[in-house]
C-alpha cells in the first residue's frame, strides 16, 4: 500500500534545489483537480477545529474536528490514491508502512477486546485516536505539496495561538471565563482540562519557533504566536508540558544555532539560545505578575514541594494498579478505553497517566507491544529526520530548522503522555499531524545534491 519514491537513482536524478524539486512533485504527484482542492480546504478546516475542541461537542464525546476527519476520510484517502506514488523517501514510506499496519491491528483488536469490557461504549475512545494517525496519513500524502506543507503550519500555529489569546481575554470578559476556565483558575482553552491544553500547546511550541527562525519576512508575525503559545502554556499551568517546552524550544534554538553559524559565531548563538530559553518564562511570569497575580499565586503553589510530591503519590498509585489489572488479565486487559478503578478528588480516573500502561492495562500484551512498535518507529522516523536535516547542510536554511520542529513535535507528545493523557482523541491528532508533515518535509532536504 505504501510506495517510495524516493530511491538512490532517483535521488541522483533530482534537480539541484529544493524549490525546484518541489515544484517538480507538485506538478507530477498532484491531480488538479476540485477535488483535491476541496480535500485540501477540508485538511485548513480540520486542524482549524483541532484546537477548539470543546465547541460544538457531539454525543459520546465526539468533536467537531472528529466529526469532519470522519467526513474527509474518503476524501483524503482518494487524493492520495490519485497520485502516483507517495512524496516521501524510502525510509518514511518504509516507516509509515509499518505504522499504518500496527494502526489497524489496534483498532481490530480494540474491537475484540471491546467483548470483555464492562464499558464497551468507552471503546470509541482509543479507536478514534488510532484512527486518527490513518486519517492524517491520508491527508498529509493525498494533499501536501511544498506550499500547501506551509500553509498547513501555518493555520496548525496561529489557530492555536487564537485559543491562547482567548484564552488571556477570558479575564477581562465574564462570558469567556466559563468556557476557558471552567470555574478555576487554570486554563483549559476549549480542550477538556488544561493539561491537554498545554499538551497541545508543547507540540506546536517547537513548529512555531522553527517558522520564527526559518522565515525572515513574517518574524513579527511568528513572534506574536510564540508570545501568545508561551504565555497560554503558563495560564494552563500543566508543569509537565512546561518542562518538556523549555527542553524543545532550548533544542530548537541550539539546532538552529548549529545549522545557520560557524566557527565562534555558531558558540555565540549557542548561548544566546540559553540566555533567551531562560529569559522567556520569567517574562512570561512578570506578565502573570503584573496583570493576574491571582494566576501567578496558583503557579506558584503548583512547583512547590508538597503539591509535587502528592502529584507523584498519586501516579505511582495510579501505575501500580494498572500493572496489577494487565497482570490479572494479560490478553484482552481490561477492554479498550476501560476506566482505572481508582477514585481521585471523588471522580473516576478514566486513564492511566501513561499511555504505554494505558495500553497495557486495556488492551493486554498484544495492543502494548502493537503500539509499543508504533512509539518506537515514531521515535525513530522523527530522530532520523532531524539528523537528516543537520546532515544535509547544502539544503535551504529554512527546510531545515521546519523539518526539525515537525520532526521534534512528536517527541514532545509522547513524552507528556508518558504522566498525562494516555493519547486521548482530542489531542492524538496533534501528534499525527505533525509527524507526518515532518516525513513530507523530508522530501525538500532530499531533493539537494546529497553531502559529501
Amino acid at each position: 500500500m505504501v510506495r517510495a519514491v524516493a530511491t538512490e537513482t532517483r535521488l541522483d536524478r533530482r534537480p539541484a534545489t529544493a524549490a525546484a524539486f518541489m515544484t517538480a512533485i507538485d506538478q507530477r504527484f498532484v491531480p488538479l483537480g476540485h477535488e483535491v482542492r476541496f480535500a485540501f480546504l477540508l485538511g485548513c478546516g480540520f486542524f482549524v477545529l483541532l484546537s477548539f475542541p470543546g465547541v460544538g461537542g457531539l454525543p459520546s464525546g465526539m468533536t467537531g474536528a472528529h466529526a469532519l476527519m470522519f467526513a474527509s476520510l474518503p476524501f483524503w484517502f482518494a487524493a492520495s490514491v490519485r497520485r502516483k506514488a507517495l512524496v516521501l523517501d524510502q525510509t518514511a514510506a518504509l516507516g509509515a508502512g509499518l505504522i499504518l499496519l500496527c494502526l489497524a491491528f489496534l483498532v481490530g483488536w480494540a474491537f475484540l477486546s471491546a467483548m470483555v469490557s464492562n464499558t464497551p461504549l468507552r471503546t470509541g475512545r482509543p479507536i478514534v485516536a488510532l484512527l486518527s494517525g490513518i486519517s492524517c496519513f491520508f491527508l498529509v500524502t493525498g494533499t501536501v505539496t511544498h506550499r500547501r506543507l506551509n500553509v498547513f503550519v501555518d493555520v496548525l500555529c496561529l489557530t492555536l495561538a487564537l485559543t491562547c489569546l482567548i484564552s488571556v481575554a477570558a479575564f477581562y470578559l465574564p462570558p469567556l471565563q466559563n468556557a476557558v476556565f471552567n470555574g478555576t483558575d487554570r486554563a483549559s482553552g476549549y480542550f477538556k482540562n488544561p493539561n491537554q491544553f498545554g499538551m497541545a500547546i508543547s507540540v506546536i511550541l517547537p513548529v512555531a519557533v522553527a517558522c520564527l527562525l526559518g522565515q525572515r519576512e513574517r518574524r513579527l508575525l511568528w513572534l506574536g504566536c510564540l508570545a501568545a503559545l508561551l504565555l497560554g502554556l503558563v495560564l494552563s499551568g500543566s508543569k509537565t508540558n512546561l518542562m518538556i517546552s523549555s527542553a524543545t524550544l532550548i533544542f530548537v534554538l541550539g539546532a538552529f544555532s548549529m545549522i545557520a553559524q560557524t566557527g565562534m559565531k555558531r558558540v555565540r548563538m549557542l548561548v544566546l539560545s540559553f540566555l533567551v530559553t531562560a529569559a522567556l518564562p520569567l517574562l512570561n511570569i512578570a506578565l502573570l505578575w503584573i496583570y493576574n497575580p491571582r494566576a501567578l499565586s496558583l503557579f506558584t503553589v503548583l512547583l512547590s514541594e508538597q503539591e509535587e510530591l502528592h502529584s507523584l503519590t498519586t501516579r505511582s498509585e495510579i501505575w501500580r494498579r494498572s500493572i496489577e489489572e494487565f497482570l490479572h488479565s494479560p490478553v484482552f486487559g481490561q477492554g479498550a478505553g476501560h476506566p482505572i478503578d481508582i477514585f481521585y478528588a471523588d471522580q473516576l480516573v478514566t486513564h492511566s497517566h501513561n499511555v504505554l500502561l494505558d495500553y497495557l492495562r486495556t488492551m493486554g500484551a498484544p495492543g502494548f507491544f502493537g503500539f509499543l512498535i508504533v512509539v518506537l518507529a515514531v521515535l525513530f522516523l522523527s530522530l532520523s529526520s532531524i539528523r537528516l536535516a543537520f546532515k544535509m547542510r547544502q539544503a535551504e536554511l529554512e527546510n531545515r530548522i521546519l523539518c526539525i520542529g515537525l520532526s521534534v513535535a512528536p517527541i514532545a507528545y509522547l513524552t507528556a503522555n508518558m504522566s498525562s493523557d494516555s493519547m486521548g482523541p482530542s489531542t492524538s491528532p496533534f501528534l499525527w499531524v505533525t509527524f507526518f508533515l515532518a516525513l513530507a518535509a523530508r522530501v525538500s532536504l532530499l531533493g539537494e545534491p546529497r553531502p559529501r
